[in-house]
């Protein structure tokens, strides 16, 4: 009888094995697939982060025996003030191998009228001849983040509930472009106090390291 009994037992087992199998690779499927699933950016600042990244701002200036011309004097007035603004350790002023002396050494004392202290110019030549530009530059901390443009999907033929492929790319690039210190998005900055009530008096706000503006009439070039 207990042999009956056990046959019996493991005639049951084996007709319950596949479906225990079966189902312990079901369970193992959706496991997978819920764990496996990717990050779908969605918001703008998700699908378009902000990065800080660092590059020249470069200026030439024509050589001239006769020095600066007026015209130039503004514009290495701006080109320094930008300087100043941004915040710029050292700025570099390189002439020609073979002359620029005049023009090299009128860069210098416009930039230091303006503000730039003469420790924080240095001078470099390089190989060039009389009549090559001065070269001025110096590193800056700016922020960016990808292009916009991206029309690579129909919005009118996907089924999917997602946004646009540009959506929010506009934003970002005005926040990259209008932040005063781009290492607020590394570091921000502490914030201040509003001033109590009833104190009379202008208040000055402060934009940075200096209060210089940093629009000017000049065209120096950045470079990635």
């Amino acid at each position: 009888m207990m042999v009956e009994k056990n046959m019996k037992r493991n005639s049951a087992t084996r007709r319950l094995l596949p479906a225990l199998i079966l189902s312990s690779l079901l369970a193992g499927c959706a496991k997978d697939e819920m764990t496996g699933e990717t990050f779908v950016p969605f918001s703008g600042s998700e699908k378009f982060p902000i990065e800080v990244a660092s590059g020249p701002v470069t200026l030439s200036v024509p050589s001239s025996r006769s020095g600066l011309k007026p015209a130039q004097v503004n514009t290495v007035a701006a080109f320094a003030r930008q300087a100043v603004s941004n915040s710029a350790s050292a700025i570099t002023v390189r002439r020609p191998s073979a002359g620029g002396t005049g023009t090299a050494n009128g860069v210098v004392d416009v930039m230091t009228a303006q503000g730039v202290a003469r420790s924080r110019i240095k001078l470099a030549t390089y190989p060039g001849p009389a009549g090559a530009p001065v070269q001025i530059s110096y590193s800056r901390t700016y922020a960016r983040t990808a292009p916009c443009g991206d029309w690579s999907r129909d919005l009118a033929a996907t089924h999917e509930n997602t946004t646009a492929t540009n959506f929010g790319c506009a934003v970002q690039q005005n926040i990259a472009a209008q932040v005063v210190n781009p290492q607020d998005f590394v570091t921000p900055a502490p914030a201040s106090l509003a001033p109590a009530a009833g104190v009379s008096g202008a208040s000055t706000a402060t934009t940075g390291a200096s209060s210089v503006p940093a629009t000017t009439s000049a065209s120096p070039t950045l470079t990635n």
